[in-house]
């Protein structure tokens, strides 16, 4: 059995595979081939971060509107107990 270790390591590699592919699929090159100098990597580094914060915002969003459904589901279910 995998260790969580493994588990969220094989996840990242992943992700960074899928990610290295895109980039090198959209921009014609790897991250490795870029010149330092032709970016200002932070800049770039702080608009993904904002970017992720957002994508976050909207999944809590979402888990949200999810936990008010499953707990109004969970009030009618038990006043339904209740009444047999």
């Amino acid at each position: 059995m995998k260790t969580i270790k493994q588990a969220v390591l094989e996840t990242i590699e992943q992700r960074l595979t899928e990610q290295t592919d895109k980039g090198s699929a959209k921009y014609g090159q790897s991250l490795d081939e870029v010149p330092v100098h032709a970016y200002d990597w932070n800049l770039m580094a702080a608009e993904e971060m904002i970017d992720g914060l957002q994508y976050q915002q909207m999944e809590i969003k979402k888990l949200r509107r999810l936990n008010s459904i499953l707990e109004d589901e969970n009030k009618k279910l038990k006043w339904e107990l209740k009444m047999r």
